[in-house]
């Protein structure tokens, strides 16, 4: 039988037989769903504090510099967490991972109603308790959307779950000002809270049933690098003696392959001598870093140009809204459109964001009249385009690096992301006044660096080659059959009977 073959950074290869069983499960929609629940929960809890500062001031009676740690400590939080990432995965398994976070999401929201003195040290020491909890809890939320990508979606539909989960986190941070509306006086600061401890232990309750009930992985993989990924880690225990040879898996027919997974440390190495990657990590850097750093100071640079405060509010709020569906609409390119590539969607989106930070940049220089709708536009054209980078560099850093582990790649990636957004927000210190204008030009600039960081990127779709390179003939029938029903009692979805498994026969 035939085979596909890949070679890894180090020389070796992977091989993957040409035909093989894999399906995908509707059920893979259901987990994403509670993935997506799980990253809004926790964006929620991490700006609990910021749309209702006055207010929860005067109830607990707390200094204004305790409001402002809250959320520093759950981005600092972040940092330590996505280190143990591959580690927790590799032990635990993906699904009891998600299950591990959403209880401890649970708790740290449960901290914050503990039935204590509202005035008291031991009530503002639980609620530092909480925003470190959840902060640790961000990296399951954000860093391992890919590795439940692959685990469950085919490759046609990849970009699409990667881009969903990692865009929820932007449609957290907007339910979390709008949950916050209601709260007019400080007497609804704690209905609030206890709003959200409901909502995160409703969470966890159906997280740890469906881990009752359901497998944690689909019976078979939707992809030739998901069933690879599977039996190398099947694998695991083998002598590094044997590493090297053809291992037959008894127990599962899915796959005949070389099982040689790589160490942590030589997945880091790959990682950082990688041209094309560390393009991906310093852009992707640059651009979400100047852009938080921005808007942390939006009012301010729009407030010359006779902007109000509620104005940059709904800006701010209209911009997160369009997060989501724009990630989705640049990841259906990539998915269904053919000739569109990653490097050319974050060229174009790095080339618009630099093109509109400069427009602004220079209206408020008063060198181009500044054109209220204009300014809107190029406002939400660069969150837009920002935004939907984020949702589309994992998938091309774990393209242009697979072999290594989606977990390893996209969690560096996260903490390199999560650095750069806690970072350039201290820029606004050291600018005041009218000087804060040059934040406008920083942002230029960074954006710009990223255009040229683009040419440095050479897209290699290593992981998708062995999932649709097919030989005998065979690739036609790929483009039209986007999943293998192979399963004894699983109808074909055209009903022309079953697909034979040629492992089994």
């Amino acid at each position: 039988m035939s085979a596909i073959q890949a070679v890894r950074e180090d020389g070796c290869s992977i091989e993957a037989p040409a035909m093989m069983a894999m399906a995908s499960y509707p059920r893979r929609w259901w987990l994403l769903t509670l993935l997506v629940a799980l990253s809004t929960i926790q964006s929620c809890l991490w700006l609990t504090y910021t749309p209702i500062f006055a207010q929860a001031q005067l109830y607990y009676g707390w200094k204004s510099i305790n409001f402002d740690l809250f959320p520093a400590i759950g981005a600092a939080m972040y940092l330590p967490a996505v280190c143990f990432c591959d580690w927790l995965v590799n032990r635990l398994g993906l699904r009891n991972v998600f299950v591990l976070a959403s209880w401890f999401l649970c708790i740290a929201a449960g901290l914050r109603v503990v039935p204590v003195d509202r005035h008291s040290n031991t009530a503002l020491v639980l609620a530092h308790l909480s925003c470190i909890l959840n902060g640790l809890m961000g990296a399951a939320a954000i860093a391992l959307v890919p590795q439940l990508s692959a685990s469950w979606f085919p490759p046609s539909e990849r970009t699409l779950a990667t881009a969903v989960g990692a865009s929820a986190t932007y449609i957290g941070a907007a339910v979390g000002f709008v949950v916050g509306l209601p709260v007019v006086h400080p007497d609804d600061v704690p209905r609030l809270l206890q709003l959200e401890a409901l909502v995160a232990t409703a969470h966890a309750l159906v997280w740890s049933l469906d881990c009752c009930c359901f497998p944690g992985l689909p019976l078979l993989p939707p992809s030739r690098s998901a069933a690879i990924d599977r039996n190398q880690k099947q694998h695991l225990s083998t002598p590094a003696s044997k590493q090297g040879s053809p291992h037959k898996n008894e127990n599962s027919p899915l796959l005949d392959v070389v099982p040689t997974r790589l160490s942590p440390g030589q997945e880091v190495v790959l990682l950082v001598t990688n041209r094309s990657y560390m393009a991906l990590l310093v852009g992707l850097c640059l651009g979400a870093g100047s852009y938080t750093g921005w808007t942390s100071v939006l009012n301010q640079i729009l407030q010359p140009l006779d902007f109000s405060a509620q104005d940059v509010n709904w800006i701010g709020f209209a911009t997160s809204m369009v997060a989501l569906p724009s990630g989705v609409f640049f990841a259906l390119l990539i998915d269904k459109a053919k000739g569109v590539s990653f490097r050319c969607l974050l060229f174009v989106q790095f080339t618009v964001a630099a093109a509109c930070f400069a427009w602004i940049s220079l209206a408020a220089s008063g060198v181009l009249p500044h054109e209220r709708n204009a300014i809107i536009a190029a406002s939400m054209l660069i969150g837009i385009c920002i935004t939907g980078c984020n949702a589309l560099a994992y998938e091309a850093a774990i393209e242009v690096v697979y072999p290594v582990g989606e977990v390893m790649s996209s969690t560096i990636l996260s903490g390199a992301l999560s650095f750069s957004i806690s970072v350039f927000p201290l820029l606004r210190f050291a600018l005041s006044g009218n000087s804060l204008n040059a934040l406008n030009w920083v942002a230029t600039g960074c954006c710009g660096a990223c255009v040229l960081l683009m040419l440095l990127y050479k897209e290699q779709r290593r992981r998708f080659s062995i999932d649709s390179g097919l030989s005998d003939g065979s690739e036609h029938q790929h483009k039209h059959q986007r999943q293998a029903w192979v399963v004894s009692g699983v109808n074909d979805p055209r009903g022309a009977g079953l697909y034979p498994d040629p492992d089994l026969s």
